[in-house]
């Protein structure tokens, strides 16, 4: 994500959106007063660790307790360090030094009193600060056979053990995409309205196996 110099509202929107501290967030508005600011991410597609999504309360709409655990495997650490190192070594370009660019310190008290500045460990005590959700959460209902004891819905996205119920969206997934989940989902949707219909219709529509786009007559309402 780029910055322009002194555009201090697209990126108080950008961190915000990010739920990043607002006593870090002036430290990056303050670099922004002189200089273009380049925010990298190094993204974690498949993470080891597992998260848990527990109910609060028998009402609906109470929201839900959605329980992360980021940083948890030693494995997912080792990824993003290595990511890391990578965006370290952007820094010895000829394209970023053409710019004089340089990665941006940010005081964090913890980090700072590691000897070793933008050694792993520091990395490490960073990552604890600015590790975020890419706001794609998936996978907490997932599909499977019903003798899979993690699984939710079936195939045909029915909720095991029940009739007339269905789960279409991102949270079926058993293993999620390496990108934006929002094409992914779309599908999952139309596959869902392609199973309503053949279960209404008692018998199979959109036998080209394409994606099937339902259409929808006067009388049919």
């Amino acid at each position: 994500m780029f910055f322009q110099r002194a555009h201090h509202a697209s990126l108080e929107l950008f961190t915000k959106g990010l739920s990043i501290q607002d006593q870090y967030t002036e430290v990056l508005q303050e670099y922004l007063k002189d200089s273009h600011l380049l925010c990298v991410f190094v993204l974690l597609s498949h993470p080891a660790a597992r998260g848990e999504l527990r109910l609060k309360s028998t009402d609906p709409k109470v929201p839900p307790i959605l329980t992360s655990n980021y940083l948890t495997e030693s494995e997912d650490v080792a990824t993003l360090m290595r990511g890391i190192r990578y965006i370290e070594s952007l820094e010895q370009t000829k394209a970023f030094q053409d710019h004089l660019a340089e990665i941006a310190r940010i005081p964090i008290k913890e980090c700072d009193q590691i000897e070793n500045y933008r050694s792993e460990e520091y990395w490490r005590c960073y990552a604890k600060y600015f590790t975020v959700t890419c706001y794609h959460q998936s996978g907490t209902v997932k599909m499977g056979p019903d003798y899979d004891n993690e699984a939710c819905v079936s195939q045909r996205l029915k909720v095991h053990g029940l009739e007339n119920l269905r789960v279409a969206d991102a949270s079926i997934m058993p293993a999620v995409v390496s990108a934006n989940t929002n094409a992914a989902t779309v599908m999952i949707g139309e596959r869902a309205a392609h199973f309503i219909q053949e279960d209404y219709q008692g018998e199979a529509v959109g036998a080209n196996g394409g994606l099937w786009v339902p259409h929808m007559h006067a009388d049919e309402f």
